[in-house]
Formats: C-alpha cells, sequence, structure tokens
C-alpha cells in the first residue's frame, strides 16, 4: 500500500509540474496563473514576514472554538437521541429543520446578531459541525447490538452507566467519523465568512487579494488552506487510530 502513497505524492509533483509549464509557456495569463514557484516564492515571504501566520492563528481560533463547542454539545445529545425515545422526540424536529439549511445561508443571520467579530464566526461554525456531528452520534448510538445491551441490562447496567459504558464506546467509530468529516467542512465554512465580513482571517486574506489582483498572494493563501486541510485530517485519523484501537483489534481478531 505505500506504493500506492508514494503514488500518490508523485501525480501532486506532477501537477505542480504541470502547472509551472503551464504558466512558463503564457498558455494563461500570469494575471490570473502565475508560476508555481512565483507562489511558493510569496508564500514562503508572507510566512516569514508573518503575514499568514497571523490570518491562519485568527481562522484556526475560531474555527477550533465553535468546532469544539459543536462536539461538546453533539457527541452527548446525539448519542441519548439514539438511546431514549423521548429525547429523540423531543429534539428531532429542531434538528430536520436545519439539517437541509445551507450553513452559508446564517451567516447573514449571523452578521445581525452578533456583527462582523469572532463570534460571527464560531456560531456559523458551530452551527455547520454540530449538525453533522448529532447525526453520525444519534445513528451510532442506534447502531448498538441489541443483544449487547440486554447482556448489559441483565448485569445491571441502566441509565447514565448503561450510556457511558456500553453505548458510547460502541458508537465511537461513527461518531469520529462525523467528527472528521466535520472538519473540511468547517473550514468552507470559515473561510467563506471570513470572505463575506470580516477583516482578517485566511478568507479574507485571500478575498482581499483576489480584489486586488494581487494574485501570487491570493494562490498563496489557497496552498495554506490545503496544508491545513491535510494536516488536520492527518492529526484527526491518528487521533481515530488511538480512540479506537480497541474497534480495530476486534475486527481483526474477527478475521
Amino acid at each position: 500500500m505505500k506504493i500506492y502513497h508514494l503514488l500518490g505524492w508523485l501525480i501532486v509533483f506532477l501537477l505542480g509540474v504541470g502547472w509551472e509549464l503551464v504558466a512558463r509557456a503564457e498558455l494563461i495569463s500570469a494575471l490570473f496563473l502565475p508560476p508555481l514557484s512565483a507562489v511558493l516564492w510569496m508564500f514562503w515571504m508572507l510566512t516569514l514576514d508573518g503575514t499568514l501566520p497571523a490570518h491562519m492563528l485568527e481562522s484556526m481560533r475560531n474555527m477550533f472554538i465553535g468546532y469544539g463547542l459543536a462536539v461538546l454539545v453533539a457527541v452527548p445529545l446525539g448519542v441519548f437521541m439514539g438511546y431514549s425515545r423521548a429525547v429523540f422526540n423531543l429534539f428531532d424536529p429542531a434538528i430536520e429543520l436545519i439539517r437541509p439549511l445551507p450553513a452559508t445561508a446564517v451567516v447573514p443571520l449571523a452578521i445581525l446578531f452578533l456583527g462582523i467579530g469572532p463570534a460571527e464566526k464560531i456560531f456559523v461554525v458551530f452551527f455547520t459541525c454540530v449538525r453533522i456531528i448529532v447525526v453520525n452520534a444519534m445513528y451510532g448510538a442506534r447502531s448498538v447490538d441489541p443483544v449487547l445491551l440486554e447482556t448489559a441490562r441483565s448485569y445491571g447496567y441502566s441509565g447514565f452507566r448503561l450510556v457511558r459504558r456500553i453505548i458510547l464506546p460502541a458508537a465511537m467509530p461513527q461518531i469520529v467519523t462525523g467528527m472528521r468529516i466535520s472538519v473540511p467542512i468547517a473550514i468552507v465554512v470559515i473561510v467563506a465568512a471570513e470572505m463575506l465580513a470580516s477583516d482578517k482571517g485566511l478568507g479574507f486574506f485571500t478575498s482581499l487579494s483576489q480584489r486586488t489582483y494581487a494574485t501570487p498572494e491570493m494562490y498563496s493563501g489557497v496552498v495554506l488552506l490545503c496544508i491545513i486541510g491535510y494536516v488536520l485530517n492527518w492529526l484527526l485519523q491518528m487521533i481515530e487510530r488511538r480512540l479506537l484501537a480497541y474497534h480495530h483489534e476486534s475486527k481483526q481478531f474477527m478475521r
């Protein structure tokens, strides 16, 4: 499998070479597609002078606060919705109403009530991620083997103890999946919110560069977003392997 991973990076390298050759041959105007080497040089300069790190820290701070709040709310809510019919009936109508609503449609409302500061970005990320994670947690809790639940009840497990010791560990694979799916969407949302209304952050920086035709700077912001997305996905995969080590080991045992 490692050979395919290396081939994947080779494809990325070849795409970069193709970008450089197309730009150098001026098949596309440098105003729209500067050479990759120029973009990487600008990326390095903007990193050294602190411009990109400052905007990145602003975006990531707001994103992680919103994402963290979504996890804290959605995981217990989703698990109890999957476990308790009463809790499900109480919250399901509201969740089903907001699930189809695009996150970008909430941005104007957030600006109206919260202004264009960090609170608006945090709320939009929270609103986006909580819907995904709560549904995954709910279906994860519902997918627990009924035989396992009956066996646990026969040993005296009930209520919160049953949820904590049996349902939550069994639902964890789907919960982690929801958390992983939410991260790239959270990046998209925070950038969109910053493009629409902000004076700092990667979305603001990229949008401002595009409007002022500072194309290498714009692509530098895009490159940084790609790196952030890749690194966060890699970190979540590492966390998933550690959190779900028991799950992967049980699957290997069953084989």
